[in-house]
């Protein structure tokens, strides 16, 4: 069966593909290969709510390099999933992959001198004792069970809307029972508010995911997802492992999952996971390219593994914590205008991107 799934994917990649627009059609983009997708890159390329968004299925005969560059002209925008681009396009694709792992050492000591945190760190250790929040450790499958309906399902689909992934019940049982397996409950005022399913290895804690009681707003606020990772923190120091794992985030250093792990001083995995890059075919001259590029830094993984930054601002620009940057290796500055001779002719610079960059040095200079 799987040849055959993998050859109707490949069927419908190449005569089909979608286009999502504004409602008043002026603004839009087109996407190959994916359906899920439309909606993260609806979130990021386009204004206004997702509700407002529309986006028409487009069925045709197998798309050519000049189709996708016709496309290009009209929305300044197409994204390709998986290997739906065609192959002559392929030197201007920018590779951005689907998210980055992001990890932290385990403090040696939590509260005092010593303590490793930061302002924003110490304002959540706050508000976790104001909250009066308290923790224990589950193994078993009806925690998991409750915890999945009554408190992952509704936050995934509370805070991201269309774009969560929404992983099945089954799934997070078979994380439970795999070796190290666990769920670190958190309490307040007696009450099961939250919680968070991990996984302890001999490389380390890893956070898997997480979920607070209905939904609601108001535990999020209380610092429910603080006191997590918190808990979680105490947790590995318990088990003596020396490492903590806080799982994927978007590829863009504005994302607001990524800044708040880095709050707590986590910065990008070496032993980051790949699962797959989208290929994006950009047009800076573009307006809607261009607003989209000057807001977004978009981090991308080089030939050789390392982590590189496309974006409208300089490091210190960013509110990229000095840990978060040093994990970049190079930095590309995009241009108001294209140069007529390119002065960055790296290969892992898209062939019709190098003359709308110029290359800076990736670390914010010091105070």
């Amino acid at each position: 069966m799987k040849p055959l799934v993998r050859w109707l994917d490949s069927q419908y990649s190449r005569h089909s593909h979608l286009v999502m627009t504004t409602a008043d059609r002026r603004e839009g983009f087109a996407i190959f290969g994916g359906f899920r997708a439309r909606h993260r890159f609806g979130a990021l390329y386009l204004p206004g709510p997702a509700a407002s968004l529309r986006t028409r299925l487009i069925v045709h005969r197998p798309e050519t390099a000049e189709d996708c560059r016709r496309l290009l002209g009209r929305f300044g925008l197409v994204v390709f999933c998986g290997d739906s681009a065609p192959r002559e396009i392929a030197p201007d694709l920018l590779p951005v992959p689907l998210s980055l792992d992001m990890e932290m050492p385990t403090p040696e000591v939590l509260e005092g001198p010593g303590a490793p945190w930061g302002r924003s760190a110490k304002s959540n250790i706050s508000r976790i004792r104001r909250g009066q929040f308290a923790f224990d450790v589950a193994t078993d499958e009806a925690a998991v069970t409750e915890f999945h309906r009554r408190m992952y399902l509704p936050s995934m689909r509370g805070r991201h809307d269309a774009e969560a992934y929404l992983g099945r019940r089954r799934v997070l049982l078979k994380f439970l029972r795999e070796p190290g397996g666990e769920l670190l409950r958190v309490f307040q005022n007696g009450q099961w508010v939250g919680g968070t399913l991990n996984q302890h290895m001999t490389d380390g804690y890893r956070l898997l995911v997480v979920g607070w009681l209905n939904g609601d707003d108001r535990f999020f606020r209380a610092g429910v997802v603080a006191a997590t990772y918190w808990f979680s923190f105490q947790r590995a120091m318990a088990l003596g492992l020396h490492r903590i794992l806080l799982g994927g985030v978007a590829p863009h250093l504005e994302d607001g999952i990524l800044r708040y792990k880095s709050h707590w001083g986590a910065r990008f995995s070496s032993r980051s996971r790949d699962l797959g890059s989208f290929h994006l075919l950009l047009d800076p001259s573009h307006p809607v390219c261009h607003r989209f590029l000057q807001a977004y830094s978009t981090i991308v993984k080089a030939p050789g593994g390392e982590l590189v930054v496309f974006s409208g601002r300089t490091p210190a620009e960013t509110t990229a914590s000095a840990d978060v940057l040093k994990g970049i290796a190079r930095w590309y500055l995009w241009r108001e205008q294209p140069l007529a001779a390119p002065e960055v002719l790296a290969d892992e610079v898209p062939r019709s991107l190098r003359p709308w960059v110029t290359a800076l040095e990736p670390r914010a200079p010091s105070p």
